[in-house]
Protein backbone atom coordinates (compact mmCIF):
# COMPACT_ATOMS: atom_id res chain seq x y z
CA UNK A 1 0.00 0.00 0.00
CA UNK A 2 1.24 3.58 -1.13
CA UNK A 3 1.41 6.07 1.33
CA UNK A 4 -2.32 8.02 1.36
CA UNK A 5 -2.43 11.64 0.01
CA UNK A 6 -4.26 14.43 2.51
CA UNK A 7 -3.79 11.40 5.03
CA UNK A 8 -4.22 14.46 8.07
CA UNK A 9 -7.36 16.06 6.28
CA UNK A 10 -8.50 12.37 6.34
CA UNK A 11 -8.26 11.51 9.67
CA UNK A 12 -9.64 14.83 10.87
CA UNK A 13 -12.86 13.89 8.88
CA UNK A 14 -12.84 10.89 10.32
CA UNK A 15 -12.64 11.46 13.62
CA UNK A 16 -15.17 14.18 13.54
CA UNK A 17 -17.79 11.23 12.34
CA UNK A 18 -16.65 9.49 15.21
CA UNK A 19 -17.52 12.26 17.63
CA UNK A 20 -20.58 12.78 15.99
CA UNK A 21 -21.99 8.76 16.19
CA UNK A 22 -20.87 9.46 19.92
CA UNK A 23 -22.95 13.10 20.36
CA UNK A 24 -25.84 11.63 18.17
CA UNK A 25 -26.44 8.76 21.05
CA UNK A 26 -25.81 11.12 23.46
CA UNK A 27 -28.29 13.33 22.17
CA UNK A 28 -30.75 10.62 21.87
CA UNK A 29 -30.38 9.37 25.35
CA UNK A 30 -30.56 13.15 26.69
CA UNK A 31 -33.41 14.12 24.90
CA UNK A 32 -35.72 14.43 27.46
CA UNK A 33 -33.20 17.12 29.03
CA UNK A 34 -32.99 20.18 26.80
CA UNK A 35 -30.77 22.00 29.12
CA UNK A 36 -28.36 19.43 29.72
CA UNK A 37 -27.91 19.11 25.97
CA UNK A 38 -27.22 23.03 25.61
CA UNK A 39 -24.41 22.46 27.87
CA UNK A 40 -22.49 19.88 25.20
CA UNK A 41 -19.39 21.20 23.64
CA UNK A 42 -18.39 20.25 20.27
CA UNK A 43 -16.46 17.40 21.40
CA UNK A 44 -17.78 16.31 25.12
CA UNK A 45 -15.93 13.02 25.11
CA UNK A 46 -12.50 12.22 26.60
CA UNK A 47 -12.04 9.66 24.07
CA UNK A 48 -8.56 7.83 23.82
CA UNK A 49 -9.67 6.49 20.49
CA UNK A 50 -10.32 9.84 18.55
CA UNK A 51 -7.23 11.63 20.65
CA UNK A 52 -4.91 8.74 18.41
CA UNK A 53 -6.88 9.28 15.49
CA UNK A 54 -6.16 13.11 15.28
CA UNK A 55 -2.79 11.91 16.59
CA UNK A 56 0.45 11.36 14.33
CA UNK A 57 0.92 8.17 12.67
CA UNK A 58 3.23 6.48 15.06
CA UNK A 59 0.66 7.50 17.99
CA UNK A 60 -2.37 6.05 15.99
CA UNK A 61 -0.65 2.67 15.70
CA UNK A 62 0.48 2.14 18.70
CA UNK A 63 -3.01 2.78 20.17
CA UNK A 64 -5.27 0.55 18.08
CA UNK A 65 -2.10 -2.12 17.34
CA UNK A 66 -0.78 -2.09 21.10
CA UNK A 67 -3.15 -0.15 23.82
CA UNK A 68 -6.68 -1.09 22.94
CA UNK A 69 -8.41 -3.95 22.58
CA UNK A 70 -8.76 -4.56 18.68
CA UNK A 71 -5.08 -5.08 18.69
CA UNK A 72 -5.83 -8.64 19.36
CA UNK A 73 -7.90 -8.53 16.28
CA UNK A 74 -5.21 -7.44 13.88
CA UNK A 75 -3.26 -9.86 11.40
CA UNK A 76 -1.15 -9.69 9.12
CA UNK A 77 -1.97 -11.11 5.54
CA UNK A 78 1.07 -13.49 5.85
CA UNK A 79 2.68 -16.11 8.22
CA UNK A 80 4.63 -13.96 10.14
CA UNK A 81 7.23 -14.66 13.65
CA UNK A 82 5.67 -11.96 15.46
CA UNK A 83 2.16 -10.55 15.98
CA UNK A 84 0.90 -7.30 14.50
CA UNK A 85 0.93 -6.25 18.09
CA UNK A 86 4.26 -7.64 19.05
CA UNK A 87 5.64 -5.33 15.62
CA UNK A 88 3.78 -2.20 16.18
CA UNK A 89 5.34 -2.15 19.96
CA UNK A 90 8.78 -2.85 18.46
CA UNK A 91 8.61 -0.40 16.55
CA UNK A 92 7.31 2.25 18.21
CA UNK A 93 9.63 1.41 21.00
CA UNK A 94 12.68 2.19 18.16
CA UNK A 95 10.91 4.74 16.93
CA UNK A 96 10.81 6.53 20.49
CA UNK A 97 14.41 5.69 20.82
CA UNK A 98 15.14 7.18 17.48
CA UNK A 99 13.37 10.59 18.17
CA UNK A 100 15.75 10.88 21.65
CA UNK A 101 18.61 10.20 19.79
CA UNK A 102 18.03 12.93 17.23
CA UNK A 103 17.41 15.47 20.08
CA UNK A 104 20.32 14.10 22.30
CA UNK A 105 22.93 13.88 19.28
CA UNK A 106 25.79 16.12 19.20
CA UNK A 107 27.30 14.82 16.25
CA UNK A 108 25.59 15.98 12.64
CA UNK A 109 26.85 12.74 10.87
CA UNK A 110 24.57 10.75 13.42
CA UNK A 111 21.93 12.92 13.98
CA UNK A 112 21.23 13.17 10.01
CA UNK A 113 21.88 9.19 9.96
CA UNK A 114 18.45 8.36 12.81
CA UNK A 115 16.73 11.10 11.25
CA UNK A 116 17.12 9.29 7.98
CA UNK A 117 16.34 5.69 9.68
CA UNK A 118 13.37 8.23 11.40
CA UNK A 119 12.21 9.64 7.78
CA UNK A 120 11.58 5.46 7.29
CA UNK A 121 9.62 4.30 10.37
CA UNK A 122 7.48 7.97 9.37
CA UNK A 123 6.83 6.17 6.30
CA UNK A 124 6.04 2.62 7.70
CA UNK A 125 3.43 4.53 9.86
CA UNK A 126 1.97 6.38 7.68
CA UNK A 127 1.11 2.68 5.83
CA UNK A 128 0.46 1.15 8.74
CA UNK A 129 -2.19 3.53 9.90
CA UNK A 130 -3.85 3.51 7.01
CA UNK A 131 -3.94 -0.64 7.41
CA UNK A 132 -5.19 -0.34 10.60
CA UNK A 133 -7.77 2.23 10.29
CA UNK A 134 -9.18 0.52 7.25
CA UNK A 135 -9.00 -2.94 9.09
CA UNK A 136 -10.90 -1.74 12.32
CA UNK A 137 -13.27 0.67 10.84
CA UNK A 138 -13.84 -1.19 6.93
CA UNK A 139 -16.58 0.55 4.65
CA UNK A 140 -17.11 3.45 6.77
CA UNK A 141 -13.45 4.80 6.83
CA UNK A 142 -12.75 3.38 3.45
CA UNK A 143 -15.78 5.53 2.07
CA UNK A 144 -14.63 8.43 3.71
CA UNK A 145 -11.38 8.15 3.01
CA UNK A 146 -12.31 7.77 -1.29
CA UNK A 147 -14.95 10.43 -0.92
CA UNK A 148 -12.27 13.16 0.31
CA UNK A 149 -9.29 11.82 -1.87
CA UNK A 150 -11.77 12.59 -5.13
CA UNK A 151 -12.98 15.68 -3.70
CA UNK A 152 -9.39 16.90 -3.05
CA UNK A 153 -8.28 15.80 -6.75
CA UNK A 154 -10.90 17.58 -8.24
CA UNK A 155 -10.43 20.45 -6.31
CA UNK A 156 -6.52 20.36 -7.00
CA UNK A 157 -7.53 19.35 -10.91
CA UNK A 158 -9.34 22.84 -11.18
CA UNK A 159 -6.73 25.00 -9.45
CA UNK A 160 -4.24 23.59 -11.82
CA UNK A 161 -6.65 24.50 -14.69
CA UNK A 162 -7.19 27.68 -13.59
CA UNK A 163 -3.56 28.33 -13.29
CA UNK A 164 -2.99 27.09 -16.79
CA UNK A 165 -5.41 29.25 -17.77
CA UNK A 166 -3.98 32.43 -16.20
CA UNK A 167 -0.99 31.73 -17.83
CA UNK A 168 -2.86 30.90 -21.36
CA UNK A 169 -4.00 34.52 -20.97
CA UNK A 170 -0.79 36.21 -20.08
CA UNK A 171 0.97 34.77 -22.87
CA UNK A 172 -1.78 35.84 -25.29
CA UNK A 173 -1.54 39.38 -24.12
Amino acid sequence: MAAVKYQQKIHNAFADVLIAERKRELEEALADKPELLKALKDNPFNSAEIDAVLDNNAALCEYFAVKSEEGEGLEFSSERTKSVKQTVKANIAYYNNLCAFIEQEDVEEYKAIYAAIKKQLDKYFEIAAEDILEDVYGDAYAELKARITAEEEEAQAKRVAKRNENKAKGNAE
